[in-house]
């Protein structure tokens, strides 16, 4: 394939032996593209087909134009199409054969340069010639009304033969007066348009058009240079002026070119980052796929809190919680639910604060009470032979729903265990 970039060596050499003109077919390179087919046309909004040295180019099947230099154009014949024309597999393949069929059949219509170039010639030569003959024409004319007239002031002595001769006279004036009034238009034509000689030899051929800048001013003005309201000094300052202003439109064009690069530069950097970026999201979409599939696999299984323990996956949920991408709300949401139930679970098996309470305040009264809780003890032990009488009677009365007991001991202190029931029985110690 050939090299997108155009070689400068082999684009000068092709560009001077190249014939650029009006209408020709070339070959165009535009930064970014591969080489078109196109041809040299007019802009539509300048007017103009060369302008500061560059050439205004349409492409063939594609309705688009640009202005480029000679170094970007080369002669479309066979052997540029062979080897301009890119691969199969290139992106523009398909257009740019498009492109060089239809440069083929605007080729093979037109006429080539060379004819072109020799018509507008000879065009040019009949012009001239045609100058010629009517100056020729008016000369002889002159020459005629000479001697007619020298004859009639030869000739004063004969009237009638004078009167006699002078009708055919006449006519031959008149006829002559014709001819000179049609030379005369004609030559006041090519006066006033001095440009129609050579007028299409330049569209034809490749030259720059002569844009005039005076074609504003008073014709009077323009014969007669000496007439302008201008002095020698004034012409000076307009002069050194018009070169300090050649100097800075110079220096803006070559910052502008240089602003033009730092742009092309950003913009290369730019698409490199959104293609990282593209790359990026796409890894990220992955990532939050396998995020996904991971809790619908935890929400599936069964997890224990001693598994939870050794894990700590309350971490990363807590973290998923917070994520900032595509799927985001899916995982945040899930991530939540699972949070939930975990604690929901542990807290179902931990026991209550009342629980524990109650239990450390038992803990404490043990402490310090250690002989009373022996005492009672001792007064709910097995009684003797002689009291089983006493207490099966007491048994029996046990099977009603509640009853309270009160037993003194050794020191004379009541203990007393309340039930559900308001009945009292004395029972003495031993």
């Amino acid at each position: 394939m050939p090299s997108t970039t155009p070689n400068h060596t082999t684009d000068k050499k092709s560009s001077e032996n190249l014939l650029l003109y009006k209408g020709v077919v070339v070959w165009a390179k535009v930064y970014g593209y591969p080489w078109w087919p196109a041809s040299i046309t007019t802009d539509q909004r300048s007017g103009k087909w060369f302008h500061k040295g560059k050439y205004w180019v349409y492409f063939f099947n594609d309705p688009q134009g640009a202005w480029l230099k000679p170094n970007c154009l080369k002669e479309f014949n066979e052997e540029n199409i062979a080897a301009l024309t890119p691969k199969e597999n290139h992106r523009y393949y398909k257009q740019i054969i498009k492109a060089v069929e239809e440069a083929r059949e605007v080729q093979s219509n037109a006429m080539p340069p060379e004819e072109i170039a020799a018509l507008a010639q000879a065009q040019e030569s009949t012009e001239d010639n045609a100058a010629n003959a009517t100056t020729e024409e008016e000369a002889t004319e002159d020459e005629m009304e000479i001697s007619d007239a020298s004859q009639e002031r030869s000739l004063p002595h004969s009237k009638n033969n004078s009167q006699q001769s002078t009708p055919s006279l006449k006519r031959k004036r008149e006829s002559s007066r014709k001819r000179n009034d049609k030379s005369v238009r004609n030559s006041q034509a090519s006066r006033k348009d001095p440009s129609q000689k050579r007028s299409r030899y330049r569209e034809v051929v490749f030259q720059m058009p002569i844009d005039r800048p005076y074609h504003e001013l008073d014709p009077s003005q323009l014969e007669n240079p000496q007439s302008m309201d201008i002095t020698e000094e004034e012409l000076v300052t307009r002069v050194e002026q018009l070169q300090q202003l050649g100097d800075l439109f110079c220096s803006k064009e070559n910052e502008i070119k240089g602003i033009q690069d730092s742009l092309r530069e950003l913009t290369e950097e730019i698409n490199e980052k959104i293609r990282l970026l593209e790359k990026h999201f796409d890894e990220v979409y992955s990532i939050e796929g396998q995020v996904l599939q991971s809790l619908k696999s935890l929400f599936q299984s069964r997890v224990t809190i001693p598994m939870l323990k050794n894990s700590r996956a309350g971490k990363p949920l807590v973290q998923l919680e917070k994520s900032c991408g595509p799927n985001s709300n899916a995982i945040r949401s899930m991530a939540k639910q699972l949070v939930r139930q975990w604690k929901k679970m542990i807290m179902d098996t931990t026991p209550s604060k009342k629980n524990e309470e109650t239990s450390q305040i038992q803990e404490t009264k043990e402490e310090e009470y250690p002989q009373e809780n022996n005492s009672e003890k001792e007064d709910f032990a097995e009684p003797s032979d002689g009291t089983k009488d006493a207490n099966a009677s007491l048994e029996i009365e046990n099977e009603k729903p509640a009853i309270q007991f009160s037993v003194q001991d050794e020191n004379g202190k009541n203990c007393s265990e309340e039930t559900e029931n308001s009945h009292n029985v004395n029972v003495a110690p031993k």
